[in-house]
C-alpha cells in the first residue's frame, strides 16, 4: 500500500498489508461473490482495505488507537454477515488470497492493474507448461481489477 501526497508528489509511505478472508470456512461462492452487482466483493474488498489503513496508522505512522475512525459496521466483515444469512453444508472448502488494483484510471491505479494481469498471466503459462502453479482468475469491475488466487488446501 502506498500513500502519496499528491500536492508535493511525494511517497509519504510504503507497506505491504496482508489482510485477508482466510478465518472464513465455508467461503462465498463466486457467484455470491458477483451477485447484485458484485456488491458482496465490493464490500470485501472495501472492508480489507480499511485493514490495511489501520495498520498504516499503527505500524507507520505509530497514531494511538481511536485517532484513525473504525472500520464501518458494515465492512468489518461481510463475509460472515453473508455467511451467517446464508449457510451452506457439505461444500469443500479452499483457502483463496485476493488482490485488487485501486479503483481509477491514473497511472498508479493502472500499473497496479497491469501488474495482477501479467501475475495471471504467467501462473497460466506455468500451468501450461505443466508446472505447478496456483490457480487464478482475473474479474474487472467498476474500473478495479480483482485477481483471485486458488491456495493449496
Amino acid at each position: 500500500m502506498q500513500l502519496i501526497d499528491k500536492r508535493a508528489g511525494k511517497l509519504v509511505s510504503n507497506m505491504a498489508c496482508n489482510a485477508s478472508t482466510n478465518k472464513h470456512e465455508p467461503f462465498p461462492t463466486k457467484k455470491a461473490l458477483l451477485d447484485d452487482r458484485a456488491q458482496l466483493l465490493k464490500d470485501t474488498t472495501s472492508g480489507l482495505g480499511w485493514n490495511c489503513v489501520q495498520l498504516l496508522a499503527r505500524d507507520q505512522f505509530h497514531l494511538p488507537a481511536g485517532a484513525v475512525p473504525a472500520i464501518p459496521a458494515e465492512l468489518v466483515d461481510p463475509s460472515a454477515a453473508y455467511l451467517s444469512a446464508h449457510p451452506v453444508s457439505g461444500r469443500s472448502i479452499r483457502h483463496v488470497l485476493v488482490k485488487f488494483s485501486p479503483g481509477g484510471t491514473d497511472a498508479l491505479s493502472r500499473r497496479w492493474a497491469d501488474l495482477l494481469v501479467s501475475e495471471h498471466l504467467a501462473t497460466r503459462a506455468l500451468r501450461r507448461a505443466e508446472l505447478t502453479s496456483a490457480t487464478t482468475e482475473l474479474l474487472a469491475i467498476d474500473a478495479r481489477v480483482t485477481e483471485a488466487r486458488a491456495l493449496a488446501a
